[in-house]
């Protein structure tokens, strides 16, 4: 069996690959092809790669910047590519808040300019997918992840499967709040990407979502990046963390603008030192092992996670806290969901998991071919999405639709190089204020995009 990574420069790839390896004789693996168009630092993930990753008998693994060999014959295919890198991340950051409008790299405006940028490469590399590599499943971890898998379903490309850790993550929470295990525990878990709720819990048949509710300190374990309790106890639903943009809009805004640094512009410090650090090494500059600078580099990125976006400031020491909590010593979120989801279609080891795929009546607020992110079974004959039971309550119910709208437009934009459709779907957005704004903001990305956007007319 053949797995492909396309962006495999970027930096989740060594815990991917480490994991990947890890279970090679269990799925099968005998091949595994990175790919990316950054050669050179791909060459320098390698490095750590070859650490931390030790490469089984019978598993050749193989770098390459053409994406059509890297495809050829594979059974899997990963999405984790940036368009544009760091640098697009920062100016999709930096331009809403000249408009008091919040800069995040996939929800509002940032999730935009990330979709109108990417949306064109996916396409193609579908393209390729179909001419060399037809019976392969398509994992996306691309963000925004549930718009590109949109996109994709759209162009008529139904083996993909959209990926994110958050939903898992709150899950995880909720189940250790109420001292049980997950797999003890029925959620009735519905939204988009970065636009979801937990609407139910239940064990042994009782709902206990309300008695959840009624909880401070089981509120503040399940939502530790999200809003306060007072508030997920006025929704009546345990919110995905991405809600806090939603739900404390200008707070995340004012916070922002205040430690004057986006959570791009943290990444891409921390990517530089990294890169350097694995350079040197590799020049023989440094003594120090590839997997310390990259493990390193983990604790910093993970213990300073939403922390401008909740306090207002930078932590102190980042590393600290992460190294204070053993969850965030080496995060491997994606890479978990992702060889699960893979093992489960192979039908190794079936799952109920919360993924990002078409609708086909699951969620009754949204059409049949939206993709909806819902709580599937993943097994050999493919992903079979859950009805949702409960009631989905209006205010979720309208803002999922207002999203989902906004969503469509911008695919349609992109198909159509429209700029008029572009600029009606960024005005639809809930966190964009008006027409005006948009107009503002869509230029702005225009000219400091440049090549990487699409020719809009």
């Amino acid at each position: 069996m053949k797995i492909a990574i396309l962006g495999a420069a970027g930096v989740r790839t060594p815990q991917l690959v480490r994991r990947l390896l890890r279970d090679a004789e269990r799925v099968g693996l005998t091949e595994l092809a990175l790919m990316d168009i950054a050669g050179d630092k791909l060459a320098l993930i390698k490095t750590v790669i070859d650490e931390i990753a030790p490469q089984p008998e019978g598993v050749a693994l193989t770098t390459t910047t053409d994406v059509r060999v890297a495809c050829a014959g594979a059974d899997f295919i990963i999405f984790t590519m940036r368009v544009g890198d760091i640098a697009a991340r920062i100016i999709d950051e930096r331009i809403p808040l000249r408009y008091n409008v919040l800069g995040q790299e996939t929800t509002g405006p940032g999730g935009f300019a990330m979709a109108l940028r990417t949306i064109p490469v996916v396409l193609d590399y579908v393209d390729v997918i179909r001419e060399v590599a037809p019976k392969a499943w398509v994992l996306n971890l691309t963000n925004p992840s549930g718009l590109i898998t949109q996109a994709v379903t759209d162009h008529g490309f139904d083996r993909i499967v959209g990926i994110c850790d958050g939903p898992t993550e709150l899950l995880a929470a909720t189940a250790r709040a109420v001292n049980r295990a997950v797999d003890e525990l029925w959620f009735d878990y519905y939204g988009i990407n970065h636009l979801g709720w937990v609407g139910g819990v239940k064990y042994k048949g009782e709902e206990i979502l309300p008695s959840i509710l009624e909880d401070d300190e089981a509120l503040k374990t399940i939502a530790p990046h999200s809003v306060d309790p007072d508030l997920i106890k006025e929704v009546g639903l345990l919110p995905n963390e991405y809600l806090i943009f939603f739900y404390k809009n200008q707070s995340v805004v004012q916070n922002i603008k205040r430690a004057d640094i986006t959570r791009g512009e943290q990444i891409d410090a921390l990517n530089k030192e990294l890169f350097a650090q694995l350079a040197a090494i590799a020049e023989g500059k440094s003594q120090e092992r590839p997997r310390d600078a990259y493990f390193r580099y983990l604790r910093k990125r993970s213990g300073s996670y939403f922390s401008v976006e909740r306090q207002g400031e930078l932590t102190k020491d980042p590393e600290a806290v992460a190294l204070s909590n053993a969850a965030l010593l080496e995060p491997e979120g994606y890479a978990q969901i992702a060889t699960q989801v893979m093992e489960a279609l192979l039908g190794i080891s079936p799952q109920i998991i919360p993924i990002n795929v078409r609708n086909n009546g699951s969620l009754l607020c949204l059409a049949a071919d939206d993709v909806v992110e819902v709580q599937s079974l993943v097994d050999s004959n493919g992903i079979h999405p859950f009805s949702v039971k409960v009631e989905v309550p209006a205010h979720a119910r309208t803002l999922l639709q207002r999203v989902k709208g906004y969503e469509r437009l911008t695919i349609e934009a992109v198909r159509q190089n429209s700029y008029a459709l572009a600029l009606q779907a960024l005005s639809c957005h809930p966190l964009v204020p008006d027409l005006d704004t948009a107009k503002a903001i869509l230029d702005d990305y225009i000219a400091e995009h440049g090549s990487y956007m699409p020719e809009l007319r």
